[in-house]
């Protein structure tokens, strides 16, 4: 029997779905199941009869647009198709819909208790999306966090992304203020537009103001300043989302099923490397604003930033140390001969990369790397590949 996945067509190109994906194919491959992706948009959906062939109608779903699901759902329903839903909380009124999410209000609070451990209580949520299901459940948490007498001061602490990355972050900075000295970004891809913001207006991260988000890409690892994250294992997402349908086949009269991740709290350089303090809270419910739906994977500045995480992935240990070659401005007869490396086939490393990042020239990629990374961090993304390799 196939495992069939479908995926939120404006998430599938993400790091954080391909991670997803990944630890979901390995599983399968490790239990020796063929599998098949189906289109997310109805328009082109197989016979689904077809698909099954006579085996149990399970669907595992992959995404984050809250809106994108509720159609979704309501269409396969139709079909009788038990669907897992990955990433996604299941709407309001749903019922029989299995999930695997991460713990995000446990790691909100996480994050919250960390920096109010180190004095912060004017602690801002920045570039909450209203359409994603666990930006949702991080400003429930967040809210909660919060003593209820505080809730309408609090709540002018959260900044949402109504429109653009650039635009929230642009409120953000020209509202920033005293008490504000804390900010938690909605993740990693916010976070380091949000920092470049920040110094373009003199503001230092983590001297003038302590940042975190939620994430654990490797571009957040490596940026020039690293952040401090409430880091998401996406990969074990999508093994506990084998392990969900596996169940649901082996008991059928089971409808449902529901599994959280834990998250791992890392600290960086954003909040200068201070040490956590730890503690407990619960969570309460919250209200959340209904506003029209936006595309945040058709932001400009949030392309950019996932295109030089996907960028970073790609290149090898040796594609990594010409990058940092470069950064330090040696010659390329300088850095072939370092590297034990024809001057030739350096040149045609560098074209494919300029060509992976539709660049025109040297300078072009020196300007656009120097934006997120250094030669010191481009050093660090080669140790991290050797470690994946050993």
């Amino acid at each position: 029997m196939a495992l069939v996945i479908m995926t939120d067509p404006d998430y599938t190109d993400t790091t954080w779905c391909r991670q997803t994906v990944s630890g979901l194919l390995a599983e399968a491959g490790r239990k020796r199941r063929p599998h098949r992706f189906v289109p997310g948009d109805p328009a082109a959906w197989p016979d689904w009869d077809a698909v099954f062939d006579g085996n149990r109608r399970i669907l595992v779903v992959i995404g984050t647009s809250v809106a994108w699901v509720q159609e979704l759902l309501s269409r396969l329903s139709r079909e009788n198709i038990q669907v897992v839903l990955v990433s996604l909380q299941s709407p309001a009124g749903t019922c029989g819909i299995s999930t695997v999410l991460m713990d995000h209000e446990r790691a909100t609070h996480a994050l919250l208790t960390y920096l109010s451990g180190l004095g912060r209580q004017g602690i801002a949520l920045c570039g909450i999306n209203p359409n994603s299901s666990a930006d949702r459940l991080k400003e429930s948490a967040f809210l909660a966090f919060w003593p209820e007498s505080d809730q309408k001061a609090v709540q002018k602490r959260i900044y949402y992304n109504y429109a653009s990355i650039s635009a929230c972050c642009d409120r953000f900075c020209c509202q920033l203020q005293p008490p504000c000295d804390a900010v938690i970004c909605a993740n990693d891809v916010v976070a380091i537009a949000l920092i470049r913001q920040l110094e373009e207006r003199g503001i230092s991260v983590p001297r003038d103001l302590l940042l975190a988000s939620f994430g654990g890409t490797l571009l957040g690892r490596l940026n020039r300043i690293p952040l401090t994250t409430a880091s998401l294992d996406h990969n074990e997402l999508g093994r506990q989302a084998f392990a969900a349908c596996q169940y649901l086949e082996d008991n059928p009269s089971v409808l449902s099923v529901s599994v959280k991740v834990g998250c791992q709290l890392v600290i960086r350089a954003s909040t200068g490397d201070l040490t956590p303090q730890t503690g407990d809270g619960s969570f309460g419910e919250s209200e959340t604003l209904t506003v029209a739906p936006i595309d945040f994977y058709d932001d400009p500045d949030v392309q950019d930033i996932l295109a030089m995480e996907s960028f970073i992935g790609r290149c090898d240990e040796l594609d990594l140390q010409i990058l940092a070659g470069l950064l330090r401005h040696q010659t390329y007869a300088a850095l072939a001969e370092h590297l034990f490396l024809a001057e030739n086939a350096l040149k045609y490393r560098l074209r494919r990369m300029l060509d992976w990042l539709g660049l025109a020239n040297r300078q072009m990629l020196l300007e656009h790397l120097s934006a997120y990374l250094s030669a010191a961090s481009l050093q660090e993304a080669v140790r991290i590949k050797l470690g994946e390799r050993s």
